[in-house]
């Protein structure tokens, strides 16, 4: 008997996608993730013993139960019924995800926590600035592919499907995660470090995970409108419009510090609470000083 081919790296990145991460038997489902560990196993539909490849057509992502089982009763009608549960595999996982969601607030709690793990993993084994192909590293970062592509996965769907409860600036954002998710999965050679679409950072700041410093407001209305909604709700601590412009109030109890130049979060909060205005922000330091005439104190 002919020994068994690899299955390329390419083939497996699009099973992690595929399956987000968990076993493709529909009444299993379990984790294939377990502390950072992939438990996962690719598994032939059509048997290697019977002429079955490698191909993506022929191979489905299982826990080790699952392909013990499916292995060792090997009948046309077992093999109708992995090919039925990869059928259906998409549209379910699309199905499951592809939920609307009645706020951005909603939206933020379901992909934060994904958009942390995954920032986790890249800062400690992705290619680094000065030495991007570093080796040690890079085996490290192998290792992690399965979870950071099932990881995209989620994201990718969920943002896509509420595309709505973002403004028109950040939904071109989502774009771009969406094309880098993409390429992350299908297009890379198996040694290619450095991608042509990298992981859009400014997605970070739409949920406050990370801050983006690429920007002022859109215009002066929507930030005039913000500060006298928070006056009025006795929310609001101080304005500072120095050479690092932020605002600070209390949110949920909470005093925060809002740095005005990250764009992405500003345009956020601005279209989740209606403050934006028709009037563009046409000489930053005149607007800057006209607000501070108007809003800026301190309590």
């Amino acid at each position: 008997m002919s020994a068994k081919p690899s299955i390329a790296r390419n083939t497996e990145r699009m099973f992690w996608a595929e399956a987000i991460g968990h076993c493709m038997n529909p009444e299993c489902q379990v984790e294939l993730i377990k502390k950072g560990v992939s438990i996962g196993e690719m598994a032939h539909i059509k048997a290697h013993a019977k002429g079955g490849d490698v191909s993506f057509d022929n191979l489905l992502l299982l826990c080790g139960n699952c392909h013990t089982q499916t292995d060792s009763h090997r009948t046309e009608a077992s093999v109708a019924r992995l090919k039925k549960w990869k059928r259906n595999r998409n549209a379910a996982i699309v199905e499951q995800f592809a939920k609307r969601y009645a706020s951005f607030r909603k939206l933020k709690e379901a992909v934060t926590q994904i958009l942390d793990r995954n920032g986790q993993i890249f800062d400690s084994y992705g290619p680094l600035n000065d030495d991007p192909y570093n080796s040690e590293r890079h085996d490290l970062w192998l290792k992690f592919e399965g979870e950071l592509i099932s990881n995209n996965r989620r994201p990718e769907i969920i943002l896509t499907k509420n595309k709505n409860l973002l403004p028109k600036e950040n939904r071109v954002i989502v774009d771009s995660f969406v094309a880098h998710a993409q390429e992350f999965t299908v297009t890379r050679d198996d040694d290619q470090i450095q991608r042509v679409k990298l992981f859009p950072r400014q997605l970070l700041s739409i949920f406050g995970v990370e801050e983006a410093l690429v920007g002022c407001p859109p215009n002066l209305s929507a930030l005039q409108n913000f500060v006298s909604y928070l006056v009025r709700e006795d929310r609001f601590i101080s304005l500072d419009l120095n050479e690092a412009p932020r605002l600070t109030y209390v949110d949920e109890g909470v005093e925060v510090t809002l740095k005005l130049e990250d764009r992405p979060r500003v345009q956020q909060i601005f279209w989740e609470g209606g403050f934006l205005g028709p009037i563009p922000l046409m000489s930053v330091s005149k607007a800057w000083c006209s607000l501070l005439n108007g809003y800026a104190r301190t309590k």
